[in-house]
């Protein structure tokens, strides 16, 4: 009989370059003599078996499927430079927070960042915004040298790689409608940021196009991805920031999800600040198509406009009766976030409503019926300013250096130290007060809170809006024999009807068109260009 051969056991010890070879390891630590004498390197030791080894290997190889971009796809290592890294760290820490404004905003706290993580296009257009953020944050950094602030090339590099990487995807139809919308909302804020106002103009039409053509040829489930809801919502009130610098609305549809019955109470200040933008987008709709130019009209047409003006009217006072019910349940639990979030929403409420009831008469004078209303803007403001204003600095810098802050302490209030927000705050509705309301403590009241806050809220600048709001009060008085004393006191063919800036700011200072009825009503414009230093 032929000796057989003593088999043994299979050794599954060997390092993963031997099994992956299908050669025998001798299984010396810290490497093999095997890789050693053929010159390859040792991967070192792992009990998976060959097979297992090449399935792994294969799921690392395998392409992402990025149709539909979720914040919940894996985290890639990346390899970035120190500087890129602390500007991505910085938007963690103060860009979404500032972006956030005064309510716990998903969007910005996790689910852009997450986006970040695997989308090139997110993750460079975040580290522009950090750069530029921290600059406008730190105007010290500027004279601090190189080292300490990031130099418009790179700010520069990182957009154009943003694009680039966007357009990559888009020419490999890997670029689903998250990721598309969610890279235009940066470019937004970025532009913002560098004070380019037409270029965010143009970004935001971007996007609303986007989200109408999206709307339109879309079946509903294919619109209800966490992602897309949130950049809906913030593209809605975009739309209303960018009409009021001379852009045209886009019609937007409301979500049936959104829609509160009359008589309901609100269940959050994010339900309410969501309902709110659904009115005051249908209203300003209807003030556009009323005009400015205040010509007298047949009295079927002004029967036409007071019906949806009634209607309106109603929708607010409902609006308000929810929020009211909602904060005598809830309003002694509020955060100081909450508390801001719950006067801004008033704020809101008074200039819409004094602007859609004074909008069908053709006379100023109008406005000397809601001193009121004018009043509650300028208090609920400077309440605003005042709890912003307590938070120490120590908390800001606290921030900063936390990664992934999703919002600010309950127990300190937000926006104390930020210089920019992305989202319209009290500005607009205080330059709208200070220009419409006549009585001269109110209107100067307003003037001093612009001042006082001195910040960027989105493309509302407070010192430029203080000085455009002061030319108007300096014009209109100047007829007075005596320093007034009541709205009254300013003649009805003294008053300033409109106050008209160019559409895109190049320098200081900059034009603005005065337009006065010196005839009364039914007379000719006068347009008058007044250069302002801001």
């Amino acid at each position: 009989m032929a000796n057989r051969r003593l088999t043994r056991p299979r050794s599954r010890n060997g390092c993963i370059t031997c099994k992956l070879r299908h050669v025998k390891c001798d299984e010396a630590k810290p490497e093999c003599m095997q890789c050693q004498r053929s010159g390859r390197k040792c991967d070192g030791y792992d009990s998976a078996s060959q097979t297992q080894l090449r399935q792994r290997i294969a799921e690392r190889h395998r392409p992402l499927d990025r149709d539909m971009v979720g914040a919940d796809h894996r985290l890639l290592l990346r390899q970035e430079t120190g500087t890129e890294r602390r500007y991505v760290e910085f938007f963690y820490g103060q860009s979404s927070s500032a972006f956030s404004g005064f309510y716990n905003s998903k969007l910005w706290s996790y689910l852009i960042p997450q986006l970040g993580e695997h989308e090139p296009s997110i993750r460079h257009a975040m580290t522009a915004i950090g750069a530029i953020h921290s600059r406008l944050q730190n105007p010290k950094l500027l004279t601090a040298g190189e080292n300490s602030a990031p130099t418009d090339w790179f700010v520069i590099e990182e957009y154009n790689k943003s694009i680039q990487a966007l357009t990559k995807s888009l020419s490999s139809a890997n670029a689903g409608i998250d990721l598309t919308l969610t890279t235009c909302c940066l470019f937004v804020c970025l532009e913002m940021l560098q004070g380019n106002r037409r270029a965010a103009l143009d970004h935001i039409e971007a996007g609303l196009q986007i989200i109408q053509r999206h709307d339109q040829s879309s079946p509903v489930n294919a619109r209800q991805s966490e992602v897309y809801i949130e950049l809906r919502s913030l593209f809605m009130r975009l739309n209303l920031q960018a009409s009021f610098m001379g852009r045209l609305l886009v019609p937007l549809r409301h979500s049936p999800a959104d829609i509160v019955r009359p008589g309901i109470p609100f269940t959050s200040l994010l339900q309410a600040r969501s309902h709110l933008d659904q009115i005051m987008l249908k209203t300003l709709l209807f003030i556009r198509s009323v005009g400015i130019m205040r010509e007298a009209r047949d009295p079927a047409e002004q029967a036409a406009f007071e019906e949806k003006q009634e209607a309106a009217r109603l929708e607010f006072t409902s609006w308000r009766w929810s929020l009211d019910k909602f904060l005598q349940r809830h309003g002694h639990t509020l955060t100081p976030s909450e508390i801001c979030a719950s006067l801004l929403l008033k704020i809101y409420y008074h200039t819409s409503l004094f602007w859609t009831l004074s909008v069908l008469c053709r006379s100023e004078d109008v406005f000397d019926d809601f001193i009121t209303d004018f009043e509650s803007v300028v208090s609920h403001a400077e309440e605003i300013v005042r709890i912003t204003s307590t938070t120490p600095s120590s908390s800001a810098a606290a921030a900063a250096s936390t990664i992934y802050p999703v919002t600010p302490p309950d127990n300190q209030p937000p926006h104390s130290n930020t210089v920019f927000s992305l989202e319209g705050g009290i500005i607009g509705p205080l330059y709208y007060t200070a220009c419409r309301c006549r009585d001269p403590f109110i209107r100067r009241r307003a003037i001093s809170t612009m001042l006082h806050y001195s910040k960027r809220e989105g493309m509302w600048d407070a010192r430029l809006y203080a000085a455009v709001a002061n030319l108007v009060c300096e014009v209109e008085e100047s007829k007075c024999l005596i320093p007034p004393t009541c709205a009254a006191d300013i003649g009805s063919l003294d008053r300033v009807y409109e106050e008209v800036q160019p559409k895109e700011l190049k320098s200081r200072p900059t034009f603005v068109v005065l337009y006065m009825k010196p005839q009364g009503v039914d007379g000719p414009w006068k347009m008058s260009s007044v250069m302002v230093d801001w």
